[in-house]
């Protein structure tokens, strides 16, 4: 279902009225009840990002054995991971198409796949053990990420509610303690276990091929540069996500429950569409 041009200006000014641009306060409001402390929140990203991580890294201090636990089955998954890959082209050469000619080993084989078999096993427990543990630590660590943000909402001056709108407030709470969760939990692992990766297959390139191995390394800066493309580009996208989501959240709390909504296939309807990216649900 395709929007009018009556609807997208109607969406804009919904998205203006419940997202992250929120107006100044209104003119009278002075101080207010709540003092000169009050103000909207900050947006974009933070003033001093090293000092932004270094606070999340404070929420994991309690759970450091967990962590070193995490990261040892994360290098236990990635050798695995390598050896398995490693082993296909002995396994190849020696019992499936033998490089002096002969025929095919079937016994050889069935015996090199049963240690392969057990190669990988390893190396999916490790990552089940890594995943579970690290759920566990992220979970551990946004429970006192929301404890300390109820406690400082807790003490802010009358003024802040006045002058920041429901729907940004609760994206707070949930969208965006949940993202950084998956920050937590996803996000550490992937960077240890692709540096780990990285430094392994460059290793075993450089055992089997040094030459392909000189042009792959080449084509490593082209491949950062574009990457670094999507990185940019897609951050704005993320943000304007993180926008619709505060206005998703105020537009449920002031016109009811999500199915409520959902049923009208009015302006919430369209939000929805807008945030999944689908044409109809």
């Amino acid at each position: 279902m395709s929007m009018t041009a009556n609807e997208k200006r109607r969406m804009e000014s919904l998205k203006h009225r419940y997202g992250r641009e929120v107006a100044a306060p209104k003119r009278g409001m002075g101080h207010g009840p709540g003092g000169p402390g009050g103000g909207r929140m900050a947006k974009g990203t933070p003033k001093n990002s090293k000092a932004t991580i270094k606070r999340l890294m404070g929420y994991l201090n309690e759970d450091k054995s967990k962590m070193m636990l995490a990261f040892f089955c994360v290098i236990v998954n990635t050798i695995a991971s390598l050896v398995g890959s490693y082993m296909l082209r002995p396994i190849i050469n020696t019992y499936i198409v033998p490089t002096d000619g002969s025929r095919g080993d079937v016994a050889g084989l069935a015996k090199a796949l049963v240690v392969l078999a057990l190669v990988y096993a390893v190396g999916v427990a490790a990552n089940y053990a890594q995943a579970k543990v690290m759920l566990t630590v992220a979970q551990n660590a946004l429970q006192k990420i929301r404890d300390d943000l109820f406690t400082k909402m807790q003490n802010l001056p009358v003024r802040f509610y006045d002058t920041n709108n429901n729907g940004d407030l609760m994206s707070r709470f949930t969208n965006d303690v949940d993202t950084i969760g998956q920050m937590l939990s996803n996000t550490l692992v992937q960077l240890f276990s692709g540096a780990l990766s990285i430094v392994g297959t460059l290793f075993l390139m450089i055992y089997t091929n040094l030459y392909l191995t000189i042009v792959t390394i080449i084509m490593i800066p082209l491949m950062m540069k574009a990457g670094g493309m999507v990185a940019r580009r897609s951050q704005k996208y993320f943000f304007a996500q993180q926008t619709s989501l505060g206005a998703v959240n105020g537009y449920i709390e002031e016109m009811g429950t999500h199915e409520e909504l959902m049923e009208k296939k009015g302006y919430y309807y369209e939000l929805v569409k807008l945030q999944t990216g689908v044409d109809e649900l």
